[in-house]
Parts: structure tokens; C-alpha cells; sequence
């Protein structure tokens, strides 16, 4: 009996438990987050610490104590992933040779590291070596503002009437018309009282083809009506340009690599660490552009931080005279004498020399009094197949093959030269040595952006080309006219709502984005609105009434069957789908 009543008390004392503990609120749960804030503040130190300058010489010395020599001067974290390196059958125990005077610390990095065909990345605050494939592989998540850029971009796309040129699927499947970009969901909590509505996990995996539907559903007072989100052409533009310029692997492009949504201004990119910092770089430099407006013809997409005034100074002395007379001498003695004479650094790409069998020390010959610099190169270096590029305030001395697989990204103002970004593609494309995606398959890339911007991804000489065409252009060209604004067109409008009239014509200019106050018109005419706007505005002021009159024919209490007003064009039936708006002719 005493162990019947010692189970009963147990079982007692346990439901009293479970309803003290129903009672108490919820207790809140850890901070997931705060490790990534840690994580991007040590980041940012990192970033800083490797701009320090320090004299870049080693002679003889292991990549590892290199590594060690650098984080060790600038104070930063060191992590060696030696399994990866393991992997390939790399050891960090070789000896090199590494003089480049004095540099920042990340200039030292890139030509310590690329040769080896090693990397870094720093999302977490230590300076992380690997190889470029684990590196490459290593995607995270970061979200970049862009509203400021959106709020430019809206009208410059309208003017010259954008459409996004992506393949299917980058735009996601739902949502109708606008919503998330890459394949955003919409999904609600059913309410208690409506059991019809479906259920969260039934809602998940986006609206597919079908969007909305023609009409909003009819739905209780508690869940409101949908209005149609706006399309995110902004948005949608930048990610064009995104994806084209930066040389990182996109799963909507190529099946594989990285992925990029849009909300209203705001791009989610999922990205190795090296595509981060080339959308982070490509978006500062159209921001500086369009929202700064910095007056420049072109600007260079660089990380913060690139050694821009010494690339400008190597270009420069590229252009001045030189004398030189010297009758076989080995090649990389007669680049050093050149280093020497015009005062810049010289850096010769000795790996892809050995995959073209190019010896650094072959005797060559070379007499000239008072020639530029970059036509002594040329003639010195043509010959041998090889050629030169300006990176990280060096001159780089490598393969033609090498240089040619070498692409970086300019963006080009042709705000002073006639017609707009897109008439340009083509004669860009078709006028310059340069091979181009769009064209051969393979190589740059040139994608218009607003009224007047090209994004263009390609080589150095190549981009030189596009320079000078683009020069001659502006001298040949008209003078600039302003944009034409997009046409108005009127629709008339039914609004079931007789008393939302008035307060439809003083919202719907602060409703809708890109409303043209000055040519524009608003009338009432009977039971209608009459609209004179652009397009694109006219189909936002559609999707708005429509929702009303959807609002409207669920609020108003439908009339008993014996007193059922005829339906007729002028009432249409309550609850029932508003009609679609009539269109008049184009107004001039």
C-alpha cells in the first residue's frame, strides 16, 4: 500500500511541477551571434595590420619562416592549415628567395603565396594560409547595403527601360512579379480561427511559376491583403554586374560556387573569401560613382588598401624615354639595369617561365637612344613571348600566355559620349583584341549599368584599347543630352471604395516609387481614377487599387439573393476580382 501512494504522490508532485514550469516565461536562449561580432571586429584589425609596410627581403628562408617574419612584424594571427597543404603534397620547408624592398604586408602576401599556388583568408580574424582550392571551397555569408546605390540606379534603369538579362533561375520561381531575388518564400502562421489557410511547412519552397495568381486571395481582417512587392530592378542590375566582373565561381552561371539574393537594398552573397572582397571592392567603386559622384573616366576595382599611387608612377615611367645599349646580356641582368635606371621594381614571374621553357638568363640585345620605356619592353619582350603587367606597384615580367589569363575589372563613365552604356557593348566588343564571353566563349566580360556605366572585365592591354576608343569617342560626340524621360500613358481605374477617392490621389505619389508629379495627372471621374503616368508606375498604382477593391469586396456585406443587384460593368459584383484597368493610348 505505502508503494501505491509513494507512486501516486510522485506522479502528483509531477504534473504540479510541469504546470509551475508552464507558468514561468520562457527563458531566453544563448547569443549565437556573438562570435561572428567578435569575429568581424578581429577581422577588421587584421585588414589594418596588413597595410603596415615592412622590408620585404628574404634570402634563403622557408615559406614558413616568411609567414612567421610577416604576422610576427605586424602583430597578426598565424594559422597554417597543414592537413590541406598535406593533402597535395606541399611542405612549407623549401627554401625562396624574396626581395621586394619595402611593401605593405599584404603586397608581400600575394607574391609569396601566388607563386606556391597558396592563399589566405581572414573571416575570422587570423591570417589563414591554405591552398587556393580549400580556400576557393570555403564559402560564408555576408550581407552589403546597397540602398543608396538602389535609390540612384531606379530611374537611370527605367530611363533607358532596363530588363535583366540573367538566365532563369537567378531570379528565383515565386513571388510573382518582384519579392526576393535567388529564390525567395512567402509564408504566414495559420491563425487559430482559420483552418484553411495551409500551414507553414506547406508554404516553404517559394510560389513556383504561378506567383500570386491573377488576384489576391480574399482573406480575414487579421491577415490583410497582399500588395504585389516591387521589383527589385536595382537590385537585380547590380547582381548582373556582379556576377559577370568578379572571377569567382556562381552556382547561377556556371552550376557551381557561390550564390546571391536581394532584398529590397540589401545583396545576401554566400562567397569564398576572395569573392567577397571583389563584390565589397566593385560596389564601393559604383558607389563612389553614382552616389558620391566622383568625376573620373574610369576607376580601377581594388581591395582597400592596393598600392594605386605606385601602379599610376609605374605607367608613368612607362611612357618617358629611355636609353639603353647593351649588346648580349643575359635577360634578367638587363631588367635589373632597367629597374635600376627608372627607379621602379621589377618582378620576373619565374614559374610561368618554366611552364613555357622561357630561361630567365638567355643573352639578348638591345640599342636605343631616346625610346619610351613601354616600346623598349615591347620589342625586348615580344620576341621571347613574353610581355609585362603592373600589379601591386610592380612590374611584372611574364608569359604572353600568363597575361592573357590575367583579367581585371575597370568601370567606365561614358555619361559624355553619345547614345547610352548599352548602344556601346557591341562596338567595344568588336573594336578591341581583347576575347570576350559573349562572343568567343571565353575570356572578359563588358556589362552596361544605369544610363552611363560599363563594368568591363578584362586584360591589361586590352583595357588600354578600350581607353583610347573610348577617348576618341568623346571627341567625336555630340554634346551630352539629358535622358528622355519614360512616356506617359493614362489608364482609367474602378474604385469600389467610393470613399478611399480622395485619399487614393493624395498617397499614391507617396506610394508609389519613380511618380511623376510634373507630367503627370490625376481625375475622378465617377466611380474611376484617371491616371497619367509612366508605365512601370502604372503597374504598382494596378497591383495598390487592385488590393483595395479586393479589401473593399470583403468588408462590404453582400446583398440577400432576393435584393442582388444586376451586375453590370459600371457595379461590379462584390468579393469579386477587380477588373483589370483600361489602357488609352500612349499620351506624347
Amino acid at each position: 500500500m505505502s508503494y501505491r501512494w509513494a507512486v501516486l504522490s510522485c506522479c502528483v508532485w509531477s504534473i504540479i511541477a510541469s504546470l509551475a514550469v508552464a507558468d514561468e516565461s520562457p527563458t531566453a536562449g544563448p547569443d549565437l551571434t556573438a562570435s561572428t561580432r567578435v569575429a568581424r571586429k578581429a577581422e577588421q584589425k587584421l585588414l589594418q595590420s596588413m597595410q603596415m609596410k615592412i622590408k620585404a627581403q628574404w634570402a634563403d628562408v622557408t615559406p614558413r619562416e616568411v609567414l612567421t617574419s610577416l604576422t610576427k612584424q605586424s602583430e597578426i594571427g598565424l594559422w597554417i592549415d597543414t592537413e590541406a597543404l598535406a593533402a597535395v603534397g606541399y611542405s612549407t620547408d623549401h627554401k625562396i628567395t624574396l626581395n621586394l624592398g619595402e611593401v605593405t604586408v599584404e603586397t608581400a602576401l600575394y607574391f609569396l603565396l601566388t607563386p606556391l599556388s597558396l592563399d589566405w583568408q581572414g573571416q575570422t580574424g587570423v591570417l589563414e594560409v591554405s591552398t587556393r582550392e580549400r580556400i576557393k571551397e570555403t564559402l560564408f555569408t555576408r550581407i552589403y547595403d546597397v540602398s543608396a546605390l538602389s535609390k540612384v540606379l531606379e530611374p537611370q534603369l527605367e530611363a533607358v527601360n532596363w530588363q535583366p538579362s540573367v538566365p532563369a533561375g537567378i531570379l528565383g520561381g515565386g513571388m510573382g512579379g518582384g519579392g526576393m531575388v535567388g529564390g525567395g518564400v512567402m509564408f504566414s502562421v495559420a491563425n487559430d480561427d482559420d483552418t484553411a489557410e495551409p500551414s507553414l511547412l506547406a508554404q516553404f519552397g517559394g510560389m513556383g511559376g504561378g506567383g500570386l495568381g491573377a488576384h489576391p486571395p480574399v482573406s480575414p481582417v487579421s491577415k490583410g491583403w497582399t500588395i504585389a512587392p516591387r521589383i527589385l530592378r536595382a537590385e537585380t542590375a547590380l547582381i548582373e554586374s556582379i556576377q559577370s566582373s568578379c572571377a569567382v565561381g556562381w552556382q547561377a552561371t556556371e552550376g557551381e560556387g557561390g550564390d546571391i539574393s536581394a532584398l529590397p537594398g540589401r545583396l545576401i552573397v554566400r562567397q569564398n573569401y576572395r569573392g567577397q572582397s571583389q563584390v565589397q571592392s566593385l560596389l564601393q567603386a559604383l558607389e563612389s560613382l553614382l552616389v558620391h559622384g566622383v568625376k573620373s573616366k574610369s576607376i580601377s576595382v581594388q581591395r582597400a588598401g592596393y598600392p594605386a599611387t605606385e601602379d599610376a608612377a609605374i605607367v608613368k615611367a612607362l611612357a618617358e624615354p629611355i636609353a639603353m645599349d647593351h649588346e648580349h646580356l643575359p635577360l634578367d641582368k638587363i631588367l635589373q639595369a632597367i629597374a635600376k635606371s627608372v627607379g621602379v621594381r621589377i618582378l620576373l614571374d619565374l614559374p610561368a617561365f618554366a611552364d613555357e621553357d622561357i630561361a630567365a638568363n638567355q643573352q639578348v640585345s638591345i640599342h636605343y637612344k631616346s625610346i619610351a620605356l613601354n616600346v623598349v619592353l615591347k620589342h625586348l619582350l615580344e620576341p621571347l613571348r613574353l610581355t609585362y603587367l603592373v600589379h601591386e606597384g610592380t612590374l611584372i615580367v611574364t608569359t604572353q600566355a600568363k597575361a592573357a589569363e590575367e583579367l581585371e575589372v575597370l568601370i567606365y563613365n561614358s555619361a559624355d559620349i553619345s547614345g547610352n552604356a548599352k548602344e556601346l557593348v557591341p562596338i567595344i566588343e568588336k573594336s578591341t583584341p581583347g576575347t570576350w564571353m559573349s562572343i568567343d566563349g571565353d575570356g572578359g566580360t563588358v556589362t552596361p549599368l544605369g544610363a552611363s556605366l560599363l563594368v568591363i572585365r578584362q586584360t591589361q592591354r586590352c583595357h588600354v584599347e578600350i581607353s583610347s576608343l573610348l577617348n576618341e569617342l568623346r571627341e567625336k560626340a555630340d554634346p551630352p543630352r539629358a535622358s528622355e524621360p519614360p512616356p506617359l500613358v493614362q489608364r482609367i481605374y474602378v474604385v469600389q471604395d467610393q470613399t478611399a477617392k480622395q485619399d487614393l490621389m493624395l498617397s499614391l505619389p507617396e506610394m508609389v516609387t519613380g511618380w511623376d508629379s510634373q507630367r503627370g495627372s490625376v481625375l475622378q471621374l465617377g466611380h474611376c481614377l484617371a491616371i497619367k503616368q509612366p508605365a512601370q508606375v502604372q503597374d504598382r498604382i494596378g497591383e495598390i487599387i487592385g488590393a483595395l477593391n479586393t479589401a473593399n469586396g470583403f468588408l462590404t456585406p453582400k446583398p440577400s439573393a432576393g435584393n442582388a443587384p444586376t451586375k453590370t460593368a459600371a457595379s461590379p459584383s462584390i468579393g469579386a476580382p477587380p477588373a483589370a484597368p483600361v489602357k488609352l493610348a500612349p499620351t506624347p
